[in-house]
C-alpha cells in the first residue's frame, strides 16, 4: 500500500480516539456533579426504603410488647390502711368517694395511677385479710404504701410487734420490695408513750422505708382523724419519699 494513502487513515484513527476520550471525561463529570448535589441513586432509594421498613418493624415490635405486658393494667401505687387512708373527717361516711383521701390526693399531685383501700375501724390483721378477701391486687411490680397500726396501738403497746409481723408477711408472701410504711399519729385516745414507742420501732425496723408523718398532722375535732389540709400534706410527703427511693419520678 502507498504510504501517502496510509497517513490520512492514521489521522482519522487518532481523531476518533480523542473524541472517545472527551466523551468519557464528560460522562465522569456528569456523574460527579450528580453525586455532589445529593441526587438520589436507585441504591440510595433502596437503602431509605429498608430503613423505613426497619423503623416500622421496630415500632410494631414495641407496640406488641406493650400490648403483651402483663403489668400494663396494674396501678402504679396501692395505699392500704384504715379510716386515715379513707380520708375520714370523723363523719363515719366509710370512704364514700372522699376527695381528701390521701391516696386520691397522691394520684392528683403525681399524675400516677393510684388506688387505695381503707377500712374504717380495722386493725392491721383485718385490713390485710379484708383486702385479700375483696380480691385486692398483690403484685411485686406495684409500689405499696402501708398506713396501718393506728387502731392496734390505741388498744395496746403490745400490738407493735404484731403490726410489724403482719406488714412483713403481706410483703414477703408475694415478694413485694417496693413499699413504704407510715408512722402513726398521736391520736388523743392513744397513750403518748405507746405512740412514741410505736413510731420508734417502725423507724428502727423499716429504716429508709419508714416515713414520719407527725410534722404534717393536724386533727379534726374528734382528735383521731386529720383535716383535709393535713391529708394533703401527708400525701405530698409520701410522694417525695417515693421519689427519693426511686419508686417513681
Amino acid at each position: 500500500m502507498n504510504n501517502n494513502n496510509r497517513m490520512p487513515r492514521i489521522y482519522l484513527i487518532t481523531i476518533l480516539a480523542l473524541l472517545i476520550c472527551c466523551m468519557s471525561a464528560c460522562s465522569n463529570i456528569t456523574v460527579s456533579e450528580n453525586t455532589s448535589t445529593g441526587a438520589q441513586t436507585p441504591a440510595d432509594a433502596d437503602a431509605d426504603t429498608d430503613t423505613a421498613a426497619d423503623n416500622t418493624k421496630e415500632e410494631s415490635v414495641s407496640d406488641t410488647a406493650k400490648e403483651n405486658d402483663p403489668n400494663k393494667d396494674l396501678p402504679d401505687i396501692i395505699w392500704l390502711g384504715d379510716s386515715l387512708t379513707q380520708g375520714s373527717l370523723g363523719d363515719d361516711n366509710h370512704n364514700e368517694n372522699n376527695p381528701q383521701a390521701p391516696w386520691r390526693v397522691l394520684g392528683e399531685i403525681s399524675g400516677l395511677n393510684v388506688t387505695g383501700a381503707g377500712f374504717f375501724g380495722y386493725k392491721t390483721h383485718d385490713i390485710y385479710w379484708a383486702y385479700g378477701e375483696y380480691g385486692g391486687i398483690k403484685e411485686p411490680a406495684v409500689t405499696y404504701v402501708h398506713w396501718v397500726g393506728s387502731n392496734d396501738f390505741q388498744v395496746s403497746a403490745d400490738s407493735i410487734d404484731e403490726v410489724i409481723e403482719e406488714t412483713d408477711r403481706f410483703n414477703s408472701n408475694v415478694g413485694i420490695t417496693k413499699y413504704i410504711v407510715l408512722g402513726t399519729p398521736n391520736r388523743k385516745d392513744m397513750d403518748p408513750d405507746t405512740h412514741t414507742l410505736a413510731n420508734e420501732r417502725l423507724s428502727e425496723h423499716y429504716g429508709d422505708k419508714y416515713l414520719d408523718i407527725m410534722p404534717y398532722v393536724e386533727f379534726v375535732q374528734d382528735g383521731v382523724h386529720l383535716t383535709e389540709d393535713s391529708y394533703r400534706k401527708v400525701a405530698e410527703a409520701v410522694y417525695e419519699k417515693l421519689k427519693s427511693l426511686g419508686y417513681c419520678k
